[in-house]
């Protein structure tokens, strides 16, 4: 019989699929989602303050700033040893929630770093699962070894660990400067949280205008323009408006550039401009971001983000004008992509013709465009997959956990399901505590009749 348009059809986007499926093979696997819940878990158990939004913001200012040391002196230490782009060293857990962050913004991730440290940085893995398995106890010589890098590489005054009970929300202050006058101020965390977070208006103690974080943004851009030695420095100008690549070599893109940038215009603007994003703003706003999502977010079956991701970059390519808007398996699959931004970048190029970029904002524009997306992509999906999006076909056994799964806890007592359980080491040591399903504690002596599925795989979880 005779292939109808209609088979060859989906024997083209299975045929996809499955190459998707083995291109990603390596960077988006059990093992590296794995590893990703276990960092995820982490970062919102023991670096969020979910009672307190000031300790909170106080503690991400200040890993920020440890972020970028950190990544100062990694980008010394590569030239003199080139072994680090592959096996960098361990960052601190509040380090690694910054660099974490910071790749979930692909385009503008390899923008900044490539400007501020050129290539061999932006080349260098984030070490996901090395990562995991320090934080589980499991490879304690290679956390002694970021020990030591972090001693001879960062300055004496800044200890490796920074936790919230380190941080006081009444002992640190913010510095902003008026658009208006350039004078410096402190305001204290608890002015500065409702000037950058709620849009509260400041006034200025030398000149007495009011202003707001945009009208800053603003300014900073602009000084930015009139005063860099050259415009390559600006962020977003060597990124190629096509493909999304950072492209310095690119003299025809440079070239039409110069044009929009010349500083005899740009000193002399008055017109008020859209606010624009700074690194700092694009950095913290995702780490929100990620941390608000924690547990309750992402921690379901790992099949499903196996199963479905590969069809959302088919769905890129299928149909490349729906914006499309990820289910939460979807989306930690995605993350987990982006976290290794070199192939990233490769992958979606050549899928797509462009690095896909991702936006995990979530003032109330975005969040009208994640309803309209949504619906789009829902329908899109079946048009394509011939599936609900969010009831897609994925082989589950009868007690509600995936098929595939090496290894699981008893039935959780909260919500019935034989659900995998992630091990994270905390303070009271290695141990399962959390159904993925439901978020409540499975086994209170996890050592007695528990197998956990790790980041390195099935293991005997061991309570310590």
């Amino acid at each position: 019989m005779a292939a109808t348009p209609e088979t060859e059809k989906n024997a083209d986007v299975a045929a996809l699929v499955a190459d998707i499926g083995a291109r990603i093979e390596s960077t988006v696997s059990r093992d590296t989602l794995l590893a990703h819940l276990v960092l995820l878990t982490v970062f919102h158990r023991q670096l969020c303050d979910n009672a307190n939004e000031v300790k909170d913001f106080s503690f991400l200012c200040a890993a920020e700033t440890r972020y970028l040391t950190f990544m100062d002196a990694m980008a010394k230490a590569v030239i003199e040893d080139a072994s680090l782009v592959e096996e960098p060293p361990l960052p601190p857990v509040d380090v690694a929630l910054i660099w974490h962050s910071h790749l979930l913004s692909p385009i503008r991730y390899a923008d900044d770093v490539q400007r501020r440290y050129g290539r061999a940085v932006a080349r260098v893995s984030f070490p996901l699962q090395r990562m995991a398995k320090a934080l589980m106890g499991k490879d304690r010589a290679d956390m002694d070894m970021a020990r030591a890098f972090w001693a001879a590489h960062l300055p004496a005054d800044m200890s490796f660990d920074l936790t919230l009970a380190n941080v006081s929300e009444n002992a640190v202050t913010a510095r902003v400067v008026c658009p208006s006058c350039s004078n410096e101020q402190e305001l204290s965390m608890y002015d500065y949280v409702a000037f950058r977070k709620h849009a509260q208006t400041h006034s200025c103690t030398s000149c007495g205008a009011t202003f707001t974080a945009e009208h800053v943004a603003v300014r900073r851009f602009l000084t930015i323009v009139a005063h860099a030695p050259t415009f390559a420095r600006i962020a977003g100008t060597q990124t190629h408006p096509k493909t999304l690549v950072f492209r310095p070599d690119d003299t025809a893109n440079m070239a039409d550039l110069a044009l929009h940038l010349d500083k005899s215009t740009w000193n002399t603007h008055v017109a008020k401009l859209p606010a624009l994003s700074t690194w700092t703003d694009v950095e913290l706003t995702m780490t929100e971001t990620v941390v608000r999502a924690g547990h309750g977010a992402v921690h379901r079956a790992v099949i499903d983000a196996l199963a479905q991701y590969p069809k959302f970059l088919a769905l890129m390519v299928a149909r490349p004008g729906v914006p499309l808007v990820p289910t939460q398996f979807i989306d930690l699959a995605w993350h987990t992509h982006q976290l290794h931004a070199a192939a990233y970048a490769k992958d979606t190029v050549e899928l797509t013709g462009k690095v896909a970029n991702h936006d995990d904002s979530d003032d109330d524009g975005a969040k009208a465009r994640i309803v309209a997306g949504a619906e789009r992509t829902a329908e899109a999906w079946n048009e394509v997959f011939g599936e609900d999006y969010y009831r897609p076909n994925v082989l589950r056994s009868t007690t509600g956990g995936s098929v595939v799964d090496a290894a699981s806890c008893d039935a959780c007592d909260e919500c019935g399901d034989t659900a995998a359980a992630v091990a994270v080491a905390d303070t009271a040591g290695g141990r399962c505590f959390a159904c993925v399903f439901c978020d409540v504690a499975v086994l209170d002596n996890c050592a007695a009749a528990c197998r956990c599925v790790s980041a390195v795989g099935a293991a005997e979880c061991r309570a310590e």
